[in-house]
């Protein structure tokens, strides 16, 4: 039986508010066809939960040869579930659009449902369609963002009932282009450009935020109670509130370091860097996006035997490269405006070194690119495998963390 490594991506409405999760298995090989066993047995087992949001809708992909009462009845209630078929696989079953018979099964099942639909797959449903639209009682559509750029759009869509998602969007330019071509749901890595170019002044608390985090990563506390103490008030905030679920109240760094580590530290005051000035400590599907990153570059150093002072500036390097969006300056100018050090910046701007060289390998990882062989990062060789199954594991972390 083969592995399933499930990974988890943010989806994003027109606004960029989050709207929901999109799962991705991964496999050792692109052209090989899910084992329905390996698929049930990860859908219907404890694996699944903790990428489920009881809030959020989840879109799982399925195949049609295990879409059933076997299935459907097995999957976890009270999720917002959203199960995604493709088009063509059902075609080729010889099921007739709009397919009526599966996703009425899966309605009754109280799931909503998804048709992934290529360009070809369109042109193969408006030759064979009869008086009803194609996607008729499906409550999503999902499209790639090349076919979306490429003309496929809402207006190929008669009597879908809900919105499009489009799939792999990856610069500000193209979200914006689609955006004002009225889809509704988006994922992609678009959020992790800075949405606009031109440089605005870091505001003195998120300044102060970074270069505290700089300084917690290398071991350095010391300072931060009288370099900054209006973050040291809201870290400590932070920590005392019900979102960290401590039992033992903190009120002091000093106290913080001793009874979490800088590791612990590090990961509460990167979420203060996506809070704004605001005191509600709901993490963000961004930030959740750029913890994930920060850790799983941290994690790629650390294991081709990288110095831990190098792996915890590839965690910088990782939430930088997110946070860009949201505070709109490119990551590099931040690291080189407030000094964090030539090997962040440098890994940052063109993706050198062995910072950059492993941050390279997250984004791709985090594009849903196949990896069609191993990978090297700093000369050492980490397999296909090993990296699903770290992206999972992190994915899963996070979840638990956040």
């Amino acid at each position: 039986m083969r592995e399933l490594y499930l990974t988890r991506f943010p989806m994003f409405d027109a606004e960029g508010n989050g709207a929901g999760y999109d799962i991705s298995p991964r496999e050792t090989g692109k052209d090989q066809e899910w084992a329905p066993d390996v698929l049930f047995s990860t859908l219907t087992g404890p694996d699944l939960l903790p990428y489920l949001d009881p809030d959020s809708p989840t879109f799982v992909p399925l195949t049609p040869e295990v879409v059933g009462p076997n299935l459907l009845d097995f999957l976890p209630a009270g999720y917002p579930l959203v199960l995604e078929l493709e088009a063509g696989d059902l075609l080729a079953r010889g099921q007739e659009p709009p397919f009526a018979g599966t996703s009425g099964l899966i309605h009754e099942h109280c799931f909503a449902t998804a048709l992934r639909v290529t360009r070809a797959d369109w042109e193969a449903l408006a030759g064979r369609r009869g008086e009803e639209p194609p996607c008729t009682g499906w409550d999503y559509v999902v499209i790639s963002a090349e076919d979306a750029l490429d003309g496929l759009g809402p207006g190929h869509f008669p009597g879908l009932a809900g919105e499009i998602l489009v799939r792999g969007v990856t610069t500000p330019a193209d979200f914006e282009f689609l955006r004002q071509g009225g889809f509704g749901l988006y994922e992609g890595t678009f959020f992790a450009d800075p949405m606009d170019l031109s440089v605005q002044a870091l505001s003195p608390g998120r300044a102060g935020a970074i270069r505290a985090l700089n300084a917690v990563l290398r071991d350095q506390v010391v300072a931060l109670p009288q370099d900054y103490p209006d973050l040291v008030l809201r870290l400590l905030g932070l920590l005392n509130s019900p979102v960290f679920r401590g039992a033992t109240k903190i009120t002091s760094v000093e106290r913080a370091v001793v009874l979490l580590g800088y590791r612990e530290l590090s990961r509460w005051l990167s979420l203060l860097l996506f809070m704004g000035d605001t005191d509600e400590y709901q993490p963000s599907l961004l930030f959740r996006e750029a913890y994930l990153r920060g850790a799983l570059t941290e994690r790629l150093m650390q294991r081709v035997g990288l110095p831990e002072e190098d792996a915890r500036g590839g965690y910088l390097a990782g939430i930088l490269a997110v946070l860009q969006a949201l505070l709109r300056q490119p990551a590099d100018q931040m690291a080189a405006g407030l000094d964090l050090g030539d090997h962040i910046q440098t890994a940052l701007s063109g993706r050198s070194g062995p910072i950059g060289e492993a941050l390279s390998v997250v984004e791709r990882l985090r594009r849903s690119d196949w990896l069609e062989s191993d990978t090297m990062v700093a000369g050492v060789t980490l397999p296909v495998t090993t990296l699903y199954s770290d992206e999972s594991e992190v994915t899963r972390e996070t979840i638990d963390d956040f």
